[in-house]
């Protein structure tokens, strides 16, 4: 009853942490429509959408380890994180350059209405960077390092919808992609942080 009360909790805070985190993987597309009119939301979200589907498509990783660094202790998840996160991230630069390289091909056969995409669509997909998060994130998620969540999926967010909110306005659609960017950037670069610096 003890464990199950814990997992409850634990599942509140979960939710708690999301809100700001939905808010602002939303605010971008909101601020652009508003800022610069549906014609520029248009172009930003086939300029971001391909990117994004190839970065959810990597979700499974998460999922699969889970169950296993949720059993391990944190001295084994401490030496092999750097690994694991550096297996990744080349995993992760060979996806990006493939995707430069054949992003006007792509466009041309599928959105070839959106040909003006194509060059912030192969910037923005830098964001695949991000898919290395997945081992720093889930190893907070999987072991519960409640505080270090909050500052990620709270804490962050709320410093990314103040760059966006900036960016956009001085710079419009690349201010919006470049705020994209850096946001999975920093949460790539301060999850991974997070967990070297848990004591044994």
């Amino acid at each position: 009853t003890e464990y199950r009360a814990e997992d409850i909790n634990y599942g509140k805070h979960l939710s708690l942490m999301n809100i700001a985190n939905t808010f602002a993987t939303q605010i971008d597309s909101i601020l652009v429509y508003h800022l610069l009119g549906p014609a520029s939301l248009a172009l930003y979200t086939f300029s971001t959408i391909i990117p994004d589907r190839i970065r959810t498509l990597f979700g499974f990783i998460a999922t699969a380890m889970f169950p296993r660094l949720a059993e391990k202790k944190l001295v084994d998840i401490k030496r092999d994180v750097t690994k694991r996160t550096l297996q990744l991230l080349i995993v992760s630069v060979v996806i990006l350059i493939v995707y430069i390289l054949s992003a006007p091909f792509i466009y041309k056969l599928f959105f070839p209405q959106y040909l003006s995409s194509v060059i912030y669509s192969q910037i923005f997909s830098f964001s695949l960077l991000a898919i290395a998060t997945n081992i720093p994130l889930t190893i907070l998620f999987a072991q519960r390092f409640q505080n270090e969540l909050y500052y990620i999926n709270v804490g962050i967010p709320i410093l990314k919808i103040f760059i966006t909110i900036v960016s956009i306005i001085l710079w419009g659609i690349w201010g919006a992609i470049i705020s994209r960017i850096s946001g999975h950037i920093i949460t790539l670069l301060f999850s991974f942080i997070y967990i070297k610096k848990q004591k044994i």
